[in-house]
């Protein structure tokens, strides 16, 4: 009688693992990492916007400063010292030489080349 061969598939010695049970620990694996990556990510974008506020802080605090000095420098008495050390003398002007300036009326909707004038002071078509 003959020998049947055995099926070596069913048979198989090696290790067996479950599909099912090797795609939940792959899926669970991936959520980790991109948990970990997402918290990595929090953690440098907040140290940025930290030294960021910092930073605002700086500059507030530069400005803040600039603006005291302008206005100081701006006062009558100091402009008048200034004036004085550099030896110039001011005046205020008097009637005959002040120019006043009046604002002309713009037509409604103006026509060919007075458009254009119209459109460089602002006018023109909405946009």
């Amino acid at each position: 009688m003959k020998r049947r061969k055995q099926n070596r598939k069913k048979n198989s010695g090696g290790f067996f693992f479950p599909a099912p049970l090797a795609l939940v620990l792959f899926l669970v694996t991936s959520g980790v990492i991109a948990l970990i990556w997402m918290s990595t990510r929090c953690e440098v974008t907040g140290e940025r916007i930290q030294a960021l506020e910092r930073q605002k802080v700086e500059l507030r605090q530069r400005m803040l400063n600039e603006e005291f000095k302008w206005t100081n420098t701006r006062t009558l008495p100091n402009v008048q010292a200034a004036l004085r050390k550099h030896g110039l003398r001011m005046d205020w002007p008097t009637s005959d030489r002040v120019v006043v300036l009046t604002r002309r009326a713009l037509p409604e909707r103006p026509v060919g080349a007075a458009y254009v004038e119209y459109a460089q002071y602002g006018g023109g078509e909405p946009k």
